[in-house]
């Protein structure tokens, strides 16, 4: 899941699934409603590759995260903030 409290309240979570392929297909009564009516569902493969894709998107979301501090860290040093 790539998602917050916020997205799970309004039944639009990302949800990236992994393992076999039957299991998730009889899951789509309960992972429908919780992806914005499975437009946010994706089956990403066999048991494991969900959590490699969740943590490449994790190490992004951090860089991300990393750069906007650096960023406000230069700004509060030029005293532009």
């Amino acid at each position: 899941m790539a998602s917050s409290i916020n997205q799970a309240l309004a039944g639009t979570l990302y949800l990236m699934c992994g393992g076999k392929k039957e299991v998730f297909e009889s899951l789509q009564d309960v992972l429908v409603p919780l992806s914005d009516d499975g437009k946010l569902l994706r089956y990403i493969g066999g048991t494991g590759q969900a959590a490699q894709v969740k943590a490449l998107v994790n190490m992004v979301m951090n860089i991300n995260t990393a750069g906007l501090a650096e960023g406000l860290g230069l700004a509060a040093a030029l005293g532009w903030i």
